[in-house]
């Protein structure tokens, strides 16, 4: 069920992000709304459309000034080493982010962890080079991702993908149906940065692709889904709309994005057509315990597999083979996660005791498990017999039932 915080949360978030004003007939607890806004990374564009004559709101301002200060600065910092990869013949596409941000009435007000950009595989090693040399700290690849993290005091986490997708999300999720082969679009992004970016179905594709994945795996947050809004109707008069829904048609997610769209014109103040609003409490409940990315729904950690298993035609005994050799980490890796990955996760690690200390928490957490040895190999195996499917799993399975995808 919907808190009333969270909806007035959704108001503000869609009024902010649109610039405009919002009225409410009833007093907004302003604490509980940034706390719900912090928690789905979307506070800075909230606090844009509180209400001037709300008591709490001058409290927030110094610390907000603050966070978009650096989110500006953050950002100028990376255009600055997208250019030098650029110069070193290194071609970034970026994904997202900045290019998405712009949509915003206020886009530095868009706040994001990361940024992402997208590289030609046969330039991975000279990317890793040229980023360590301009004082990133590089972290590679673990076996089978998509992705190395760079980190930088000042620029923050940089995500360089050498593909779009990981394996499972591209076969299983996506049926290996997406390709974004259309020619790079340049875009202006402040008026002294051109960036590349996909084109403009390519995006429209990508972004939607993009909610899905994280909705599927462990929930999205609502910045996710103000993104994919903003730019379907930004692009709207542009979009292949015909190519767009025979692959989400095909890969049977169009009454999500139906439901997305009912979403958007009850909170965003949006005006799409063809909607269809069976479904939009279940999702926006799922969304309301999320977070970001789904941080805060316990007890699903094992949705993702149990899904998956469903949507796929592999038999079982394909799908756990399949599973085991896409992992995305060696056994070391999967214990030691690097210090990026761990902030990523969510844990605190701003120094090198406090990533010992998290080390330690997680074999001790080990530790344990191995009294049970069914609880180590449901650690180290993919074996859906050993897999749980508890109520919260089956309330996600029910959800999915009804959007039709499974």
């Amino acid at each position: 069920m919907l808190t009333q915080s969270f909806e007035d949360m959704l108001y503000l978030f869609g009024a902010g992000a649109r610039g405009e004003k919002v009225h409410f007939e009833h007093e907004i607890n302003l604490d509980e709304i940034r706390n719900i806004s912090l928690n789905q990374g979307v506070w800075q564009t909230v606090y844009t459309a509180v209400p001037d004559d709300n008591s709490d709101k001058s409290k927030y301002k110094a610390s907000f000034l603050k966070s978009v200060t650096n989110n500006m600065m953050r950002n100028e910092f990376t255009l600055h080493i997208i250019e030098e990869l650029e110069k070193q013949g290194i071609s970034c596409c970026m994904l997202k982010g900045m290019t998405i941000a712009k949509l915003y009435k206020e886009p530095s007000c868009r706040v994001s962890g990361d940024v992402d950009i997208l590289i030609e595989a046969d330039k991975e090693k000279s990317a890793m080079n040229a980023l360590a040399q301009l004082g990133y700290k590089v972290e590679p690849r673990g076996r089978n991702s998509h992705h190395f993290l760079a980190g930088h005091p000042r620029g923050g986490l940089l995500e360089v993908h050498i593909e779009m997708y990981s394996d499972p999300t591209r076969d299983i999720l996506l049926s290996g149906k997406l390709k974004y082969e259309e020619e790079r679009m340049i875009l202006d992004i402040d008026g002294k940065h051109l960036v590349k970016t996909l084109s403009i179905d390519d995006g429209a594709v990508y972004m939607t692709a993009h909610y899905i994945k994280h909705f599927i795996s462990k929930g999205v947050g609502v910045r996710q889904l103000m993104d994919l809004l903003l730019y379907l109707e930004e692009y709207g008069d542009r979009i292949n709309w015909k190519r767009y829904y025979e692959i989400f048609d095909d890969l049977k997610y169009t009454k999500l994005i139906k439901n997305l769209y009912a979403i958007g014109n009850k909170y965003f103040g949006a005006k799409f057509e063809d909607v269809n609003d069976e479904c939009i409490e279940a999702i926006l409940t799922d969304t309301q315990s999320g977070g970001t990315f789904g941080g805060g729904n316990e007890g699903i950690e094992k949705f993702y597999e149990v899904f998956t298993q469903r949507k796929t035609d592999m038999s079982r005994e394909e799908y756990e083979k399949y599973m085991y050799t896409k992992k995305n980490a060696t056994m070391f890796r999967r214990l030691f996660p690097y210090r990026e990955v761990m902030k990523k996760n969510g844990y605190k690690v701003r120094n090198t005791p406090e990533l010992l200390i998290r080390y330690i928490q997680r074999l001790w957490k080990l530790s344990i498990m191995i009294i049970s040895k069914k609880e180590v190999k449901k650690r180290l195996t993919y074996n859906m017999n050993d897999v749980a499917v508890n109520d919260e799993i089956k309330t996600r399975l029910k959800m999915m039932e009804d959007l039709e995808i499974i």
